[in-house]
């Protein structure tokens, strides 16, 4: 079937498609589209626009045309075709900038990757079951495939220049299905339902109105989209696939095959509790302190997150799905919590967590803090028997503050909830770490992923555990500093050189930031403002008020908060990662990027402030042997 269209705009678009396919494109054009999408799209869209994610739409293999018209809508100031969501959080912190030739560039590059389509036959829906059989029929023989192709494989117009049809050229208002997720899928055919997403059918809501009167038609629709795959190849690709930058290599255990016993790690017993004695464990060869993730602008002052790049976080699944590699930490993850909610925490009134939570057999589950030191003492788990309770700086090296509800990026750690109405991180969020506070023995430390703080909380509370390991008994834990005699320090961990004393006057988070981009200390003048990260690497989670060691940082005011340069991300508008539903009180929160993060020393935990307008100190940093 030809799509025909009336409208001014599709001739020039159609024009505009050709020119995208002709082989003569120049390869800075790709290249620049390369980059580009790397910079701008791939943390919610994956490497190659396979995204894995039930909030974003996979793009790999989306014909040229419709992609170009949703970043133009994505641009668009008029509201009759302006798209809504997660849109207006893209093009005020990511697209804004863009010329017309970049996106042409992006959308260039995105037709240069190769790919396959797996599982789209009809012999391979119904081995899915009678769901995706069923949204193959519809796919086919009900009028979807009019307009989004055979198998939902997109629709093919002729090209103007030849006359014929196009297998690079698809209809510019209709997009192809296949490869969707579920969850993606089905909230853009509510949205058409309810007449908050026109399309570029003017008659949408009306074409699709059998399927709305039948909910199990449309979830046999996404049933079918989402099985079928498109997997990109990658062995032998373009030469702008080549010139992409690369991530960390992943460490040796990526697959690990395990022989012989693991070092044996250290406990020790306190009060009663038998927790691991992380003082015993090694620093772990080739660590780097991941960056924080954060993309955003959020301000016009330069010096926000956004502005540097040090390490990129970067992990690494193992073939068989159950670990994940942190390429820049060297940590290995459990992949997967495995936890589930039985029941629904009323919206007041005191509740126990034995009344609200069920699990079936063999489940990990939200535990006190001293069960989850034994549940990870017992883990066996991808051959390797020396899994523990990870300390509150390793969980916060996984916490991708680019993601909101969970801050966390889904596609690697599974499982991680956010929060819930009326409970925040205490409902589902938080995540044990150890060791326990250094304030006293009733406390241990937890991240709450509602926004990726941490902080004390009684160890008999219930929190979910995710364990944690390292060849030779390696660990993220101490910072070990180098008086340089200049007045700064250099941590040999992370390799950031810190201010040791800082001026004690008190700013809000912007002008905290022009200071450290401004100031002229120790013979440099290339200082920032410190990321949430590496803010949190200066504390000693053996000490307290200040939880800092005074001989390299004296002058600590463990009454005050220093600020960093990472901003929050909260409101699941701007939500790129997550794979649950929008939380309930999300319709009332309006405050993302009104905050940011700061550390404080009284006992070293580190949270968003309430406003940015908080008066904090600044401990400038920089990044020895870089401008």
């Amino acid at each position: 079937m030809i799509f025909v269209r009336s409208l001014d705009s599709t001739s020039v678009v159609l024009a505009l498609l050709v020119s995208l396919a002709c082989p003569a494109l120049a390869e800075e054009d790709l290249a620049n589209g390369s980059a580009l999408f790397a910079e701008k799209c791939e943390v919610c869209h994956g490497t190659y626009g396979e995204a894995s994610n039930e909030v974003v739409p996979n793009i790999l293999g989306q014909y040229p045309g419709y992609t170009l018209t949703q970043l133009q809508a994505f641009l668009s100031d008029d509201p009759k075709t302006a798209r809504r969501g997660i849109s207006g959080s893209l093009k005020r912190s990511l697209l804004l900038d863009l010329k017309v030739q970049d996106i042409k560039d992006i959308v260039a590059y995105l037709g240069t990757i190769d790919y396959e389509i797996v599982g789209a036959s009809k012999a391979e829906a119904e081995a899915r079951g009678e769901l995706a059989a069923a949204g193959w029929w519809l796919a086919n023989y009900a009028g979807c495939g009019n307009c989004h192709g055979d198998d939902f494989q997109g629709l093919r117009v002729r090209n103007p220049a030849t006359g014929e049809l196009d297998p690079e050229i698809g209809a510019p208002f209709t997009p192809k299905l296949v490869g969707l997720k579920h969850g993606y899928l089905m909230r853009q055919l509510r949205a058409y339902q309810s007449g908050r997403r026109a399309g570029g059918l003017s008659g949408m809501k009306h074409v699709m109105a059998p399927l709305f009167q039948t909910p199990r038609m449309m979830r046999a629709i996404g049933s079918y989209a989402e099985g079928v795959q498109i997997v990109p190849v990658v062995d032998g690709g373009s030469a702008a696939q080549a010139e992409r930058p690369s991530p960390p290599p992943p460490p040796a255990t990526l697959d690990p095959v395990h022989t012989g016993a693991s070092p044996k790690v250290p406990y020790v017993t306190k009060n009663g509790v038998e927790e691991v004695d992380y003082e015993k464990l090694n620093p772990i060869k080739g660590f780097r302190l991941p960056d924080s993730g954060q993309f955003r602008e959020t301000t016009p002052v330069f010096g926000e997150d956004r502005d540097y790049t040090r390490n990129p976080m970067s992990f690494s699944v193992a073939k068989d799905g159950l670990v994940v590699i942190d390429n820049n930490t060297g940590l290995m993850w459990e992949r997967h919590l495995n936890w589930r909610w039985g029941k629904t925490v009323p919206a007041n009134g005191d509740w126990r967590p034995q009344d609200v939570f069920t699990y079936k057999d063999g489940e990990a589950r939200r535990r006190p803090y001293h069960e989850g030191v034994q549940y990870c003492k017992g883990l066996r788990l991808a051959g390797f028997d020396d899994w523990r309770m990870p300390t509150v700086k390793e969980v916060h090296t996984i916490a991708h503050y680019a993601s909101a509800r969970p801050t966390i990026h889904v596609k690697f750690f599974k499982d991680t909830d956010a929060g819930l109405p009326g409970y925040g991180d205490r409902g589902k969020g938080g995540q044990w770490a150890g060791p326990l506070a250094s304030d006293h023995n009733n406390s241990g430390w937890h991240i709450g992923f509602i926004d990726g703080h941490f902080m004390g909380y009684p160890r008999s509370g219930y929190k979910t555990t995710r364990c944690v390991r390292a060849d030779d008994n390696g660990a993220y834990f101490l910072p070990e500093f180098v008086d340089n005699g200049d007045g700064t320090v250099t941590d040999a961990v992370t390799d950031l050189m810190w201010m040791q004393t800082v001026d004690g006057v008190s700013r809000d988070w912007e002008a905290s930031i022009q200071y450290c981009e401004t100031v002229e200390y120790a013979g440099h003048d290339d200082w920032k403002l410190p990321g949430n990260k590496e803010l949190s690497s200066t504390v000693d989670l053996r000490k307290q008020r200040p939880a800092v060691d005074t001989k390299f940082f004296p002058d600590t005011d463990y009454t005050a908060y220093y600020w960093s340069r990472t901003p929050e991300t909260r409101a699941a508008s701007r939500n790129m990662m997550s794979e649950t539903t929008v939380q309930p009180e999300d319709a009332e929160i309006g405050n993302a990027h009104e905050n940011a993060f700061f550390q404080e020393y009284m006992l070293g935990g580190n949270w968003r402030g309430p406003r940015r307008g908080l008066l904090g100190l600044a401990r400038c940093v920089r990044y020895p042997g870089r401008s």
